[in-house]
């Protein structure tokens, strides 16, 4: 270990101290809500502006900090991998090393399935890093206290796989002498309340808030559609929509829901019922997808308040809910409708670029402008009525205001499949992404201190780097497509991770006993990478569950098989494997940054930057062998 590796080592446990405790008391030192610098992505929850100075220097601090923070705490490990993979012959160290990744994702589903929280997550990753440092006393102390600091989770909090839920009894005003009711928070946000809108409720408690104001937004489907009886709801929720449909006499319900630990929230807590009604089916599903396999019709439609808070996967830069809100999402729905039927879509985006997107699609998708209501509750409330036989209404609590949005929607670029950013204004990165690209700079700047930069232009790690970048894109794709195709569900995130670890594993074990021709292994590539930009997946929609599982699998698949391939290719005649490993990873992480590319291009051009990945890796291997 040299002088260099053994800093970070001594560094290694007190950033991750300091790490995990930012994160412990994120709330308390308020940084969950940071205003982001810009005012061109739409996002819930940040604190107040002070000003834009102050703004930036607030986000740029914490980024700086945590990213600091990170990078000293992965590169003692970095280094450890380094480290022992030089023991073994380079093919045989990768797969010891895939075998590990492959262990973690599937304790990463066994814990995401039971909702463990985050301590029990901790303390299996300190036991392998007591284990890893178990001559040293200090790291010992440390990984032992890490866990120690999110055990003490409060009672009223659960972990689902998307999100940490939390719920709060909640008071009208304090002289209430009892809660009226109950919030519903996931990662510290504001997500939805649960609420008595029953008759009954009313009765003892007339116009009593929010409940008397919510009312007439969960009522609003009904009287534009009056005598639903089979009704769609997407984002069910904890029940709110569901109660509405059955107050108004609906026989027969799908409701859609994507978190399993807020649905039983839902059949816990809400106060109606509504979810023992023996006329409501739970589909626990993503909405997208539950639309592609039903063979139903329905007089209405509900879009739920469905915005997600979070991120697809961490590997993309989509919503949960991004493929929910496109072109061809709301053309799905529409047909789902009767002849006669309505689609009712709510959403908490007030005034913004975001309601005149959603108000653009549906005109698009209709032919004709929806009803659109201003009903502020949760204070930015809006909610767009479409079909042709919806019935306006003169609700003097909630304005129409079409004027507004027709005027603002005029210059605002629909979402698409293609270019699925219901919450960007344009086809731009937002400002703080910059922000954050410059700080991942400085995270490869310090990652030089351990490797000279000269190591990195060399033809051969040239050829890593690329394959590590083209490889990332990839994932992406198949991420974002499978998501498009089966669900945005945590499970098939997982499972498309796994499948790209075991082509990895399945390509290692191949080239432990043959040496395919790289030129032969480029073709294929290539050949396969075309097949996957002509050929989307979205193609399969029509096909059942078991060949669309199939030819998605195998479309996705051989591009990954045949880069995995090359990379062992190469990695089998390395004379330095924790290097040519280092230098793949990283060119993993500039391929996570060219990945925000899909905001301006759509993911063509993911595809397009794959493909010139790999050509310029192709270029590397021959300057490097001067032939194939």
């Amino acid at each position: 270990m040299n002088k260099k590796e053994k800093v970070f080592a001594i560094l290694f446990p007190f950033s991750g101290l300091l790490l995990f405790l930012i994160i412990r008391f994120a709330s308390a030192l308020d940084i969950n809500h940071l205003p982001l610098p810009g005012v061109d992505y739409f996002i819930w929850g940040t604190s107040e502006s002070i000003s834009p100075y102050i703004d930036f220097m607030r986000y740029a601090g914490a980024i700086t900090v945590i990213s600091l923070l990170i990078v000293f705490f992965c590169m003692p490990i970095g280094s450890l991998i380094s480290k022992y993979l030089d023991y073994f012959p380079p093919l045989r160290g990768y797969s010891i090393n895939l075998i590990g990744s492959i262990a973690g994702i599937v304790v990463f589903t066994l814990m995401s399935y039971l909702g463990t929280p985050p301590w029990i997550w901790i303390g299996f990753g300190s036991l392998i890093l007591l284990w890893l440092y178990w001559g040293q006393l200090i790291p010992r102390i440390i990984f032992f206290i890490l866990p120690l600091l999110v055990i003490s989770t409060p009672e009223n909090v659960l972990w689902s796989p998307y999100y940490r839920i939390s719920l709060e009894p909640q008071l009208s005003s304090p002289r209430e002498p009892k809660p009226s009711f109950m919030s519903v928070s996931v990662n510290h946000d504001y997500h939805q309340k649960i609420l008595d809108l029953s008759s009954a409720f009313f009765e003892k408690n007339p116009k009593r808030e929010p409940n008397y104001s919510a009312l007439l937004t969960y009522d609003l489907p009904y009287l534009s559609h009056p005598g639903a009886k089979k009704v769609l709801i997407l984002g069910a929720g904890t029940g709110n929509d569901v109660a509405a449909a059955l107050r108004h006499g609906a026989e027969y319900i799908d409701a859609v829901e994507i978190d399993p630990v807020i649905l039983d929230i839902g059949k816990k807590y809400h106060p109606e019922q509504p979810y023992d009604s023996h006329k409501v089916r739970v589909r626990l599903d993503d909405a997208r997808s539950f639309m592609r396999k039903t063979t139903q019709r329905y007089d209405l439609v509900v879009f739920a308040f469905l915005d997600s808070h979070t991120l697809l996967a961490n590997s993309s830069s989509l919503r949960l809910d991004n493929y929910v809100y496109t072109e061809e999402s709301l053309e799905e729905a529409k047909n789902l409708l009767k002849p006669e039927g309505t689609m009712v879509l709510a959403f908490a985006a007030g005034k913004s670029f975001v309601s005149a997107r959603i108000y653009k699609m549906l005109k698009n998708v209709f032919n004709k402008a929806p009803l659109s209501y201003g009903t502020a509750y949760d204070r930015h409330g809006v909610v767009f009525v479409s079909g042709e036989n919806a019935l306006p209404g003169n609700f003097s609590r909630c304005p129409i205001i079409n004027d507004w949005l027709e005027k603002e929607a005029a210059n605002i670029l629909p979402a698409t499949d293609d270019w699925p950013f219901l919450y960007l204004r344009e086809r731009n990165l937002p400002d703080s992404y910059y922000i954050l690209f410059l700080f991942l700079l400085l995270a490869w700047f310090l990652a030089k201190l351990l490797l000279p930069m000269k190591a990195i232009w060399t033809s051969n790690n040239l050829h890593f780097f690329m394959l590590g970048a083209a490889f990332l894109l990839l994932e992406t794709k198949a991420i974002t497509e499978l998501a498009l195709l089966f669900g945005s569900t945590w499970i098939v995130n997982t499972i498309a991770i796994l499948a790209f670890l075991l082509m990895a594993f399945m390509a290692n074990l191949i080239l432990t006993f043959s040496t395919p021709s790289r030129k032969i292994l480029y073709i294929l590539l290539f050949i396969s990478l075309t097949i996957s930009i002509v050929f989307p997946l979205k193609i399969l929609t029509p096909l059942q569950t078991i060949p669309k599982i199939f030819f998605s699998g195998l479309i996705l698949a051989l591009p990954v098989f045949f880069s995995a391939m090359l990379f062992s290719r190469a990695f089998r005649e390395t004379h330095s494997p924790g290097e040519s490993l280092g230098v793949n990873l990283m060119g993993a992480l500039i391929g996570g940054v060219a990945e925000n590319a899909v905001m301006i291009g759509g993911m063509l051009l993911i595809e397009g930057m794959a493909v010139i990945f790999y050509i310029i890796s192709l270029v590397a291997i021959i300057f490097m062998r001067k032939s194939l």
